[in-house]
């Protein structure tokens, strides 16, 4: 049961692709009830829609055309999700940087457990659908190694320097890297440690910090 109001919950889950986000943020949902949540992967979706194409080919249109700002669109769509919404589940990669007053968690995992897992979701996403899969996992990891730094210098090139993934401006760090911690669990600490964090008067973030304090291996620790 949850100590605090409902209507004070903001909470931000930042990772890369199979770190787990959003195992957690369905964990989160079912455990608080009806609350409202912003997904920028819903956010391109539904701006591919609109350009009726699907996502795949959309994000590829994104790349090659960035005098259209796409990218800024969707970004656009999270900063005021996070200002028309008082409340709410806030999962992205540029979370920190678009939503105010937020309790910001990031996901990381160990880099071949990240693409077996990855592996393993399309590989049971193309079973569904009848066909064939014949990439290996660190293929797919590769793939998606890639897709980040290209991710991360779209960004660099977007808005001038770097904004994703900085350590510095997070709350909270989980490695789900252990196939022993439930996402259940890891929704349960974040409700915790945001809990803690609303009680200690809500420090803003993002905020230049260099006493992280992340030791890879952990579980999940609070950012000192």
């Amino acid at each position: 049961m949850l100590a605090i109001s409902i209507q004070d919950i903001r909470i931000g889950l930042i990772g890369k692709s199979a770190t787990g986000t959003s195992s957690a943020a369905k964990e989160l949902l079912k455990m608080i009830g009806c609350i409202p949540y912003s997904n920028s992967g819903d956010f391109t979706r539904q701006l591919a829609a609109e350009h009726g194409m699907v996502i795949g080919p959309f994000v590829t249109y994104m790349k090659e055309n960035p005098d259209l700002y796409l990218d800024r669109q969707i970004d656009e769509r999270m900063r005021k999700a996070g200002i028309e919404n008082g409340n709410g589940i806030f999962e992205g990669r540029l979370v920190p940087n678009f939503v105010d007053d937020v309790f910001n968690v990031l996901f990381v995992c160990e880099r071949e457990v990240r693409g077996q897992r990855r592996h393993a979701d399309l590989l049971e996403a193309a079973r569904k659908k009848g066909l064939p899969f014949e990439l290996t996992w660190e293929q797919v990891l590769e793939l998606e190694e890639r897709r980040d730094e290209e991710d991360r210098l779209r960004y660099i090139d977007i808005y001038g320097e770097e904004v994703i993934l900085d350590e510095r401006q997070y709350h909270l760090c989980v490695d789900t890297t252990p196939k022993s911690k439930p996402a259940k669990l890891i929704a349960e600490e974040i409700l915790s440690a945001f809990e803690a964090w609303h009680n200690a008067g809500r420090v803003p973030g993002p905020f230049p910090r260099k006493d992280v304090g992340y030791v890879p291996g952990s579980t999940i620790m609070q950012l000192a």
